[in-house]
């Protein structure tokens, strides 16, 4: 039997049009009443990158959130929105930024930091990159868990949609370290790590206004107007890059993907439900692809100029010990106060989270400061 993928039209995110769109798209999917019962938590995670305004095309729309949560309601489930934007960002900046934050609150649906409930390491299964990836304990241990994905391209991936989206459920030392080996192939294969890990649920697309060119945040914003829904992320992803023009064999993670047995990339083993993916088509630019032939002390040089890692303000400490009970890696030992052991840190801000005495803070590098101080000297 073929995986259904349905596509509906949305020319806007007004609520009435992008209500009706998303539950034709569920519905048409397969729907979620087989999945979800009442009372259950539903972990739906959003894309977003960073701190960006709704109209950039970067993150997902709130308004598609918002329509999913209040989809959710209906079936009485509890929805949690959670997230880890990119490791230039705050994430509390962004969900305030992107209104997904507002639209949570607008609801009264909990909106929080990965780093909230912390991450939990897992094994990889027939794994080609990582041995072992720490996932956020949000998605492990919700009923289900759906993904909220924008149709972008990507200057490293190809592609990014509802499979690349759990690359922001890994704590950011394994972001990087995957950006720093640096080729498409590594990361492709690191992507399908992870979300051999994870095995989202259901998948729901804003792909009203996407992004092509040199995505997922440099590139151009296109008026794609539609809303695409799954139980195969894979399979969504698949549909999604046909309509903006990739050929079978061109995002590398979506191949492996289903040579993993994790979704469905041939649409042989297909259904597009809804409307015609003809009428949906949309050519993309593509992007330039980069990676593989930046030396690794440029990446070094960029992740160190970014960098936030966990300090702790020794007069503020009491020792009492929160940070080390949460810290997946063993990183913090308690002495006078608590120490971080910094090869062990993998940059979750656990820690950072869980202290009831503020005594922890993400201290930036100090060219970073040091320019932050210089521009605001300008202004």
């Amino acid at each position: 039997m073929a995986v259904l993928v349905s596509v509906k039209k949305c020319e806007d995110y007004s609520s009435l049009k992008l209500n009706s769109a998303i539950d034709k798209a569920i519905e048409l999917a397969g729907g979620l009443k087989s999945i979800i019962s009442q009372g259950d938590t539903v972990l739906l995670k959003p894309n977003i990158l960073s701190v960006a305004s709704p109209e950039t095309a970067i993150n997902t729309h709130p308004a598609v959130v918002k329509s999913v949560i209040e989809y959710l309601k209906q079936l009485k489930a509890i929805p949690v929105v959670a997230e880890a934007s990119g490791f230039v960002a705050s994430t509390d900046d962004a969900f305030e930024k992107s209104g997904i934050g507002i639209a949570c609150k607008s609801e009264d649906v909990e909106c929080r930091s990965f780093a909230k409930e912390g991450f939990t390491g897992i094994e990889v299964q027939d794994k080609e990159i990582f041995e072992k990836v720490y996932i956020a304990k949000d998605i492990l241990s919700a009923d289900v868990v759906i993904s909220l994905p924008k149709l972008k391209t990507h200057v490293q991936a190809k592609y990014t949609g509802a499979v690349k989206n759990f690359f922001g459920a890994i704590p950011q030392s394994q972001r990087k370290f995957l950006h720093r080996i640096g080729t498409y192939e590594s990361l492709s294969a690191g992507i399908v790590d992870i979300y051999s890990v994870v095995k989202p649920d259901f998948a729901i697309m804003d792909a009203i206004v996407s992004m092509e060119g040199n995505g997922p945040s440099k590139g151009k914003k296109n008026n794609t107007g539609f809303i695409l829904a799954s139980s195969d992320c894979v399979a969504l992803d698949r549909v999604a890059c046909k309509i903006i023009g990739f050929d079978n064999d061109e995002v590398l993670h979506l191949i492996k993907a289903n040579n993993r047995r994790l979704g469905y990339a041939d649409f042989r083993e297909i259904e597009v439900v809804g409307d015609l993916i003809d009428d949906a088509f949309k050519k993309f630019k593509k992007p330039r692809i980069q990676g593989g032939n930046v030396p690794t002390f440029l990446m070094d040089m960029a992740f160190y100029f970014y960098k936030r890692e966990p300090n702790i303000v020794k007069n503020l400490c009491v020792a009492c010990g929160y940070c080390q009970k949460v810290c997946p890696t063993s990183a913090i030992i308690i002495e006078e106060h608590a120490r971080i052991l910094k090869k062990n840190c993998i940059e979750c801000f656990c820690c950072y989270e869980v202290c009831p005495q503020e005594a922890i803070e993400l201290k930036r590098s100090f060219l970073y400061r040091m320019l932050g101080k210089l521009k605001k000297r300008k202004e």
